[in-house]
């Protein structure tokens, strides 16, 4: 069974390379920059990233690599949306934290019943 998913997952990678990074990531160039910033600075967000490194199963392509995925643009989509309103710059960075926590954590117990609600 692995050997098949790894062959699937290869082989998906293989087509994905193949098409350019999605126009989301130049148009909004300056939010993705900023949620990357915040990722890699924000203390509470290196400390979660840490305990889920320890908790998340790296499977099936809902692994850390994923949760950062997910992380990344939670908070760059927080950055375009909160352009509509005139956030403190403090305030704009907290929306952005929690919204790269919850992405961190959002499969953090996948495998379990009713896990979204967990």
């Amino acid at each position: 069974m692995d050997s098949i998913y790894t062959l699937v997952r290869d082989q998906a990678q293989k087509i994905a390379a193949r098409y350019p990074q999605p126009d989301f990531y130049h148009v909004y160039a300056e939010q993705v920059g900023h949620s990357s910033d915040l990722f890699t600075n924000d203390p509470v967000v290196r400390d979660l990233r840490d305990f889920v490194a320890v908790k998340i199963e790296n499977d099936f392509g809902h692994g850390m690599e994923h949760s950062h995925k997910v992380a990344l643009d939670a908070g760059a989509i927080i950055a375009i949306e909160s352009r509509k309103y005139e956030y403190s710059f403090s305030d704009l960075n907290h929306r952005i934290r929690m919204a790269q926590c919850a992405g961190l954590l959002h499969d953090i117990l996948r495998k379990e019943k009713n896990h979204a609600q967990k």
